[in-house]
């Protein structure tokens, strides 16, 4: 090995160029294995990428989950089609007693009302609200019954209307000690039962609350 390097020092300066048969020859293993690692790496990545490929996405998730709601709304959709159909489908026997309860009603309300307007027993102004409610109630479904949403809407105004009114004679009197509580809660009931059917029968037939209907108590 010295001599080598004696020759290799004896030859430079001569000018002669070095020969390079004394370096190690590069290992040709790690050469090698970087492709190696590298394959090993793909074959990982496409495993991995079929695992999740098997498994679904968000967006596919968010889809899924719209459809169900979508077919949630159809299904809803058809429920209010199906009761807009049954509206007005009443035998004629139904239709006749529905009728006799207006006649019913008409009578007590004309002369509850006579009564009050004659400051006479029997003709508060409670009792006069409270028949005319029942009336325009009465009046309400049996127009539902005959199909006639219109007039079914007009008669439940009417009918908040006059509960509205209950509720004012009663509280009124409640608060002076001459009325029970069970007569202001009646007539709260009245009102409420009287508004909740004006807006289901609005949200069913896809009215707005703001809608005029005709004033027509038959007074």
């Amino acid at each position: 090995m010295a001599a080598r390097n004696s020759q290799t020092r004896r030859g430079i300066r001569r000018g002669e160029a070095p020969r390079l048969s004394w370096f190690p020859r590069p290992a040709t293993a790690p050469m090698l294995a970087a492709p190696v690692l590298l394959l090993c790496g793909c074959t990982e990545v496409s495993e991995t990428g079929r695992k999740g490929a098997s498994r679904p996405s968000d967006s596919q998730e968010q889809l899924g989950t719209s459809i169900a709601a979508l077919q949630a709304d159809v299904a809803d959709l058809r429920a209010e089609v199906d009761g807009l159909t049954e509206f007005g489908k009443r035998s004629a026997e139904e239709i006749a007693i529905l009728e006799e309860l207006v006649l019913a009603r008409e009578e007590m309300y004309r002369r509850t009302h006579a009564m009050y307007e004659a400051e006479t027993r029997g003709g508060s102004a409670e009792d006069e609200a409270a028949a005319g409610y029942y009336w325009c109630v009465a009046k309400s479904r049996l127009t539902a019954a005959k199909g006639d949403i219109e007039a079914s809407l007009n008669h439940l105004q009417e009918a908040a209307a006059f509960a509205e009114k209950e509720v004012k004679a009663t509280t009124a009197r409640y608060e002076t000690g001459t009325a029970q509580l069970e007569t202001v809660v009646q007539a709260q009931a009245h009102r409420a039962d009287a508004k909740l059917e004006l807006a289901r029968l609005r949200r069913e037939h896809g009215l707005h609350s703001e809608t005029k209907v005709r004033q027509d108590n038959g007074l």
